[in-house]
């Protein structure tokens, strides 16, 4: 070809141009012009010939002509098609059935249009209708009917639909912001994708070998394509039943041969990330361990690869939780969640600041809540969640050491025996556990010995065991004997200055706790006089332990308040045995009926300390910290140590009868120290006197006076010795059938639940 003939196809500005004149192609053939005409002409028609031997063009002309001499051949399949046709032609049921426009194509044709609609190329067999493939009957073969042809094609046609939703779905969800659907899903999508990138290269490789056989092995016919795509079908229907069950199905799939751009339609999915990851992982999780159990190989390794792929982005969550304490979830899916409002010193951060993820769900028109917790880390969930919480505390006290530094790697690297059935559950469990179990052991090691040596855990610890259940027996007994002077001196001590100042100078000088810490009040009006006449008047004052963070944590603000009514109930037990055991006596006159008297009197006073010192000494007994203070020393766990103090404040809470199934049995015991008051009254009014005795009665006067006023409706104010001992015999009969009746619910109770501390006490209360 010459220079000037190949510039020729060119303009100047070296692009083709729109018209080439080939004519020199022929001239440089021949001369001759009328040689140059034939041979175009030629060729048109060659083109044309060519156009019409393709079966998917309008000017399709097929081989097969029917004659009125065409039979069917048992020994030639084709024949079976067009000797149908010819019948059907004849036939005047099929008046409109014209059998001169049915086309016939090969075999190996409709197998390419098939490997075309599982590739998403245009196919003539298939059209597709609103992204959706159906079957277009616009050829058949001559060895089958049409019907036959159909359902084969059908067949392929719900396969190929999968494929294609699959491919949309994965590839919308790998093109959006991780924020739509997660992390884990596109993990999931991309390992998708590549399946479907191997499924294609497969049929690749099939229409080469169809197109050129490298021996007469190679087999082309419709049931051969389906034997050899089954098993791929079915683990791509598995698939995608996978993605519909996970909260997928709505996603608008992404078209590459859509000319619109869909991409706004992707946001008709109302389903949150974190549900997403949910179900996706244990669906995955469980058809893993479902085709493992039932033996089918294939399809479990196809399954665990997915899996293991889509964890890779959740797992790496994991792995900063734990090791870095930070929650690393962009799209919001991660199972622990944060609370932004709560404060990292506040009392709430362990127990508020993160939590596992939940929705709320109505079943069987019941609300609840459901944990977006994967069902595989079940067993793990208190260690990841506390091996995050723990990291991040260390963090904030900047406490924190280097533990283990290998990261999580999930995978099918773990090979059990073929000989031996290693469950998948079990072997993933393996898996995990040693990951997790030693970042676990190092991060509790190091918050105990922060709390313990920075904190000063046992400290405090001792510190609310002296102060509210009056283990230091020095200074309490130093308090109560300082607030109960005043009370009988009639001093001023109800008012919340008055006695914060008289509780910070008494614990001044204690070393068992920090007095900084601790402030006291009368939670009652300003201004407003006690009444002393019950021991009632003790639930007024309120001794608070401010417990530092973050230590707060552990003894938490709902254990405090159980301290608190303890602390009342012993301060009350101890009031009345204060007073009883200073209860002073006059000398009488010589007198049958008044020895007598003062006999019984000095019974029932015996009676009555005799049961004070019976609850006291069971109260205090009950107070013991030993066996919590073992448990505490064995656990790092803050989880374990909130645990333990709320079961140890429980326990002394329900054995000294504060809780609400044993209320009846304190109101009992608040009775019966109520008729300590009635018991002096009566006593001091037999006796002429206004004063409840003492050291120095002529000092309490005014006391004694308040406290005969509250008691007239049980003791007249001028008491000859009938009404006294009236007055004794009707205390007698209250505290007997008081006694008789703690005696008896307790020992009941006892017997019941095998409490045999309660049996020790309704023993006790019987002797």
């Amino acid at each position: 070809m010459s220079a000037n003939n190949f510039n020729s196809t060119y303009s100047n500005d070296g692009k083709q141009s729109a018209i080439i004149d080939k004519s020199w192609l022929w001239r440089d053939l021949d001369n001759d012009h009328s040689e140059f005409i034939t041979t175009k002409r030629q060729c048109i028609d060659l083109v044309k010939e060519l156009k019409s031997r393709q079966y998917w063009t309008s000017s399709y002309k097929g081989s097969i002509r029917l004659n009125h001499s065409s039979r069917f051949d048992f020994s030639n399949a084709n024949t079976f098609a067009p000797s149908l046709a010819k019948i059907k032609n004849e036939d005047p049921r099929y008046e409109f059935y014209d059998a001169t426009r049915t086309r016939y194509i090969s075999e190996i044709d409709a197998v390419r249009e098939v490997l075309f609609m599982l590739s998403t190329r245009p196919s003539f067999l298939f059209r597709l209708v609103k992204e959706e493939y159906r079957v277009e009957i616009n050829a058949t073969l001559m060895h089958l009917t049409e019907l036959a042809f159909k359902e084969m094609l059908e067949y392929f046609c719900k396969y190929g639909n999968i494929l294609s939703r699959l491919r949309g779905v994965s590839m919308r969800i790998c093109l959006e912001h991780c924020s739509l659907y997660g992390q884990t899903a596109q993990a999931f999508a991309y390992s998708v994708l590549k399946m479907l990138w191997c499924f294609e290269g497969k049929l690749a490789n099939l229409e080469s070998a169809y197109q050129k056989p490298k021996d007469d092995d190679v087999q082309v016919s419709l049931l051969c394509l389906k034997q050899q795509l089954m098993n791929d079908f079915i683990e791509f229907e598995i698939v995608h039943e996978i993605v519909i069950s996970s909260h997928l199905s709505d996603v608008s799939p992404y078209h590459l041969t859509s000319l619109e751009d869909t991409r706004d339609n992707s946001l008709n999915t109302h389903t949150k990330p974190s549900l997403v990851t949910y179900s996706l992982l244990n669906r995955l999780f469980r058809e893993v361990t479902h085709h493992q159990i039932c033996g089918n190989k294939s399809t479990r390794t196809m399954l665990e690869k997915h899996l293991y792929n889509t964890l890779v982005p959740y797992v790496r969550m994991i792995d900063d939780w734990i090791c870095n304490g930070i929650l690393n979830d962009p799209a919001d899916e991660f199972f622990i969640v944060g609370n932004s409002t709560i404060e990292k010193t506040s009392s709430n951060y362990w127990a508020e600041m993160f939590k596992v993820r939940t929705i709320n769900v109505v079943e069987n028109g019941i609300d609840s809540t459901q944990s977006l917790m994967p069902e595989f880390l079940n067993a793990f969930y208190e260690r990841i969640l506390f091996s995050g919480k723990g990291r991040n505390l260390l963090i904030t006290l900047n406490s924190n050491e280097a533990g283990p530094s290998t990261p999580l790697v999930l995978g099918p690297n773990v090979v059990s025996d073929l000989t031996t059935f290693h469950p998948f559950n079990e072997r993933f469990a393996e898996q995990f556990k040693s990951y997790l179990e030693p970042r676990y052991m190092h991060i509790g090691k190091c918050i105990y010995n922060t709390l313990v040596e920075r904190c000063s855990l046992w400290r405090h610890i001792r510190a609310l065991s002296g102060l509210y259940l009056l283990q230091e027996g020095d200074t309490m007994r130093k308090l109560c004997d300082v607030i109960f002077e005043r009370i009988d001196r009639n001093q001023m001590w109800y008012d919340s200055y008055v006695f914060n100042d008289m509780v910070s100078g008494i614990f001044a000088g204690a070393k068992w706790l920090d007095s900084d810490l601790v402030s006291a009040w009368i939670d009652d009006v300003a201004g407003k006089k006690p009444d002393i006449t019950t021991v009632k008047v003790f639930e007024k004052i309120t001794i608070e332990y401010r417990v530092p963070w973050p230590l707060d944590n552990i003894i938490q603000s709902r254990t405090l308040q159980i301290y608190k009514k303890i602390f009342a109930l012993l301060l009350q037990i101890k009031r009345v045995k204060f007073f009883m055991e200073r209860l002073a006596f006059s000398r009488m006159g010589a007198g049958e009926e008044k020895t007598s008297a003062m006999m019984m009197f000095y019974g029932l006073r015996t009676k009555l300390i005799w049961f004070l010192n019976v609850i006291w000494d069971y109260l205090m007994r009950t107070a013991k910290t030993q066996k919590f203070h073992e448990d505490l020393t064995t656990a790092f766990d803050i989880d374990k140590m909130i645990m333990l103090h709320e079961k140890y404040t429980q326990r002394i809470h329900s054995r000294c009868l504060l809780t609400q199934k044993t209320s009846s049995i304190h109101k009992s015991v608040f009775s019966i120290l109520n008729l300590t008051f009635q018991f002096s009254t009566l006593y001091n009014r037999y006796m002429e006197t206004n004063t409840i005795p003492c050291e120095s009665p002529s000092d309490n006067r005014h006391e004694e006076k308040e406290l005969a006023n509250d008691v007239d409706n049980y003791v007249p104010k001028e008491v000859n010795h009938e009404e006294f001992v009236e007055g004794l015999q009707r205390i007698r009969r209250e505290f007997d059938r008081h006694r008789d009746f703690i005696a008896t619910l307790v020992g009941g109770i006892g017997r019941a639940g095998g409490f045999w501390w309660f049996d020790a006490l309704s023993l006790a209360l019987r002797a």
